[in-house]
Parts: structure tokens; sequence; C-alpha cells
């Protein structure tokens, strides 16, 4: 439950930058939009007088259709600026979905109407491109990202209009004859009009949200991956992880599990510097993490000169004993080439595999967690491996792991039955001809 509410404050975190930029974005927007509008009237006003006179037979609509940019301006210059200055919006600005922002832009609007009408005794500007203002704030309040904000502005904008339309219609001193024959359902149908656009606006802007909320689990549930596995696994493997969703429960499976030694290593930390060692750790370790995730692997901890590789886990496999043998054939091979061609310093190893029932899962905490083996299968593996020594071997099996092999068997003898430390049972060991 603790990581869940880490993800959920992880979400609103990057949702209330998301928020602020939108916000930012939409001032912006609408701002520019504006200021271009007052242009072109401007512009029209010049050059078209004549025909303004026409329709509006005074100055004041122009007026008040620049006080109403004006206001809209400052408006959003300060809705800006208190964006800019919120680094860190709380949790009642991300709930607060801006209801009275949006009625407030679109009151400015309806007002300038009224003052138009009023003004002028002329009802033209209900009809005119100034009125689409409406539809531009109904889309810019999507940038609010919350799907209602369109909707409430719609709605709002087709209430205000129709009911600017219907009490002016009906009054005497407005001029309704230019347009003529203006009927009531004209309104209704523009009213409309503004309702579908905010339910539109409202339907993209939930889709859009959902998307990113999907986009956002897939990609925290492929951190988790990450977080519990590192690079141990190769990109298949958290592949399949990633579409099978919870599959890192505690749980028992079969698995084949290898340990791998590097001998002499002690004697020659004696005789190499730090960085020397380190380079030869890498060099040997590359060619066998490469091969242990090719047949399907998971390294499961480094253990200084050498490490631990689990087959059959996360992912079940009943082809984890002959990929484990295949694995350590290779290794063996790839081994023996670089100290034939003198590529590395002269290196024998010791490996050890065997298979049996272990407890796979995740162990720690929310702060430090890791994917973990545990079971006799582990110990025994590790006993199996230390018994190379005794042999002078590099490779040795139990006869669980010989049994469920496919092939490659061949290559195997009888190297006897053997009391390893703490196990109750002699085991039958094989190892490589």
């Amino acid at each position: 439950m603790k990581r869940i509410n880490q993800s959920q404050r992880l979400f609103r975190t990057l949702f209330a930058e998301a928020l602020k930029n939108g916000q930012n974005l939409r001032s912006g927007v609408l701002a520019v939009l504006i200021l271009f509008q007052g242009l072109v009237l401007l512009f029209l006003y010049i050059f078209k007088r004549d025909d303004y006179y026409e329709l509006f037979i005074s100055g004041s609509s122009l007026f008040a259709v620049f006080l109403f940019f004006i206001s809209i301006l400052m408006y959003e210059l300060i809705s800006y600026i208190f964006f800019r200055l919120s680094n860190k919006p709380d949790d009642t600005q991300l709930s607060e979905p801006g209801f009275w922002p949006s009625m407030i832009e679109t009151s400015l609007l309806s007002f300038t109407i009224v003052f138009i009408i009023i003004a002028t005794k002329q009802f033209i500007i209900l009809f005119s491109p100034f009125a689409l203002n409406y539809f531009v704030l109904i889309i810019l309040s999507s940038l609010r990202l919350n799907y209602k904000l369109p909707v409430f502005t719609g709605l709002m904008a087709a209430a205000q209009y129709v009911a600017l339309a219907v009490i002016f219609q009906n009054q005497d001193f407005v001029d309704i004859s230019n347009p003529s024959g203006i009927k009531q359902i004209q309104f209704l149908g523009f009213g409309l009009g503004l309702i579908t656009a905010g339910i539109a606006g409202g339907f993209v802007t939930k889709f859009t949200m959902q998307k990113v909320q999907q986009s956002f689990d897939a990609l925290l549930e492929k951190r988790k991956v990450e977080f519990l596995f590192g690079q141990q696994i190769s990109k298949p493997i958290a592949n399949v992880l990633l579409n099978a969703g919870e599959l890192l429960q505690s749980k028992k499976t079969k698995v084949t599990v290898m340990f791998l030694d590097i001998r002499g290593f002690s004697e020659l930390t004696k005789r190499k510097t730090p960085e020397e060692i380190v380079k030869y750790l890498n060099q040997l370790f590359a060619f066998m993490i490469d091969i242990v995730q090719k047949k399907g692997g998971v390294i499961n901890q480094f253990l200084g000169d050498g490490f631990m590789a689990t087959f059959g886990a996360p992912i079940a496999d009943d082809n984890s004993r002959q990929n484990a043998v295949e694995a350590a054939l290779e290794i063996y091979q790839k081994l023996q080439e670089l100290n034939k061609n003198k590529s590395i310093i002269p290196t024998s190893i010791g490996i050890g595999v065997h298979y049996g029932v272990a407890v796979t899962g995740n162990i720690g905490t929310v702060d430090r967690m890791q994917y973990s083996i545990t079971g006799k299968v582990v110990i025994i593996s590790s006993r199996i491996e230390q018994l190379n020594k005794q042999l002078n071997s590099q490779i040795l099996i139990s006869y669980e792991v010989l049994k469920g092999l496919k092939k490659e068997t061949s290559r195997f003898y009888f190297a006897g039955s053997f009391q390893l430390k703490g196990i109750s049972r002699a085991m039958k060991i094989f190892g490589v001809k």
C-alpha cells in the first residue's frame, strides 16, 4: 500500500507540473489570439469604416471590444504570473477544476456583448464573429487538464448567450431588423453548438488524460521491474514481466541454480592493483552475463569473484536445466578460448548446477528491495560448486539436473556420490568429460 501511495504522489507531482505548464500555455495562447483579433479589428475599422458604421452607428462597440480585449489580457497576465510563482501547487489547487476562472472569462465576453447591444441598440453583435470567442474559451479550457471544465464552459457560454438573445430580442429599444427574420431557434441552435463543443472538449480532455495515466502506469511498471532487477535480466524477460503483470509475488517454484567461482582470485588480488582487478572482472563477467541472459537466466547475486544465476524464475521454464547446462558449457568453452589466445590472465573457474524447489519473491523494504531465490536448491548448488576444488574439475552438476537434459548428456560422467555439508543424503554428482 505504501508503494501505491508513493506512486500516486509521484503522478500528482508530474500532474501539477503539467497543470502549471498548461495554465501558462493557455494564458499565453489566449493573450496572443486576443491581441491578434484586436489588431485585425483595428485594421478593418480603419479601412472599412463605412461598413462598420452601417452596422453599429457609433464607435462605442469598437471601444467595448477593445475594453474586453484589455480586460482579458490583464486577467490572463495575472493568471500567468500567479501560476509562474506557484512552483509547488498544493492538493487544493490540483483538486479544484478551475470553475471560477472559466466563469469570469465567459462573463467578461457576455458583459462586452451586453454593453455593445445597449450602446448601439443593435442586435447584430450576437451574430458577428466576435461571439465565436465563446468557442475559443471552450477549446482553451481543455488546457486546464480537467474534462469537467470544457463541459462547464460550454454550458456557461450557452446559457449566457441564449439568455442575452432572449432578453434583448424582446426589448423595444433594440433594433433587430438587421439581420431580418431572426428566430429564437437560431439562438438555441447556437447555444446547442456551444454545449456540443464543451462536451467534445471534455471528451477529448478525459481521453487524453486516460492515455497519459496509462502511459504513466506502464512506465511505472517498467521502472518497478528495473528497480527489482537492475540490469540482471535480458530485455526479452523484462518484456514478458511487463506484459504478465503481477508475476513477482512470493511463491514456490522449481528452478535451476548455477554458482560460478573464479579460482585463485584471492592470490590475484595480492599481485594486481584495484584498477587491474576491476578491469579483469569486467572482462570476464561481460561475456558470462551475456551467455546467462541469452539462455534465459537471471544474475541474482555477484559474489565478488563469482555470481549466482537462476534459470526458471521469475519466468517459469520447463527447459531450465538444459539452458543452465548449455550456459555453463558455453562459458567454459569461451574461457578456454580466451586462455588459449592469452586474451586474459590465465583463469580457471568452478561451476555448480542443481535443480529443485525454491521460494522466489521480493524481499526487503520499499527503500531497498530485491528479488530473491531461497531454499535448499541454492545451498546444494553452492556446495556442488565448492566440490570442484576437491575433484579438480570446473563444471559439476547434480543427478537432478542430468535427468532433465534433452541433449549433451554424453558429455557428462559419474563423478561419485558425495555427502555435502548440511545435506542429509548423499548426492550423485556428474562432471564434464
